[in-house]
């Protein structure tokens, strides 16, 4: 997990919306992704709630990742003190990933196109 909602963070609406992001690992990294996963950094972690995520799920399937959340409205500011933290975590992240984004840019979106609530 990047942090998801860092990256292709958008205006709230004041409502929840659940997001599906896409990843490709390089292969081979799904150890050490599912390793640095398993003790989330608490940084981290509140970092991700105070902009609005919640209900976050993170899959893995040999080298695919889905990550599926809720997205609501920031419960905070960002805290400058934690930019660093989650730079690094990010960073730290980088070298696994052989896909985040499209050819534009752009992050890779899974689009819903069925729910039964």
């Amino acid at each position: 997990m990047g942090d998801d909602t860092e990256q292709h963070d958008r205006p709230s609406t004041g409502t929840d919306e659940q997001v599906c992001f896409i990843y490709r690992l390089l292969p081979g990294a799904g150890p050490e992704y599912d390793r640095l996963h398993a003790e989330i950094p608490d940084v981290i972690r509140q970092r991700i709630e105070a902009r609005g995520a919640h209900d976050y799920s993170i899959f893995r399937r040999g080298d695919l990742v889905i990550t599926v959340l809720r997205r609501g409205p920031r419960r905070a500011a960002d805290d400058p003190a934690t930019e660093a933290d989650q730079a690094a975590w990010s960073a730290s992240l980088r070298p696994l990933f052989e896909a985040i984004n499209d050819a534009d840019g752009n992050p890779l979106v899974a689009h819903q196109v069925f729910r039964l609530d």
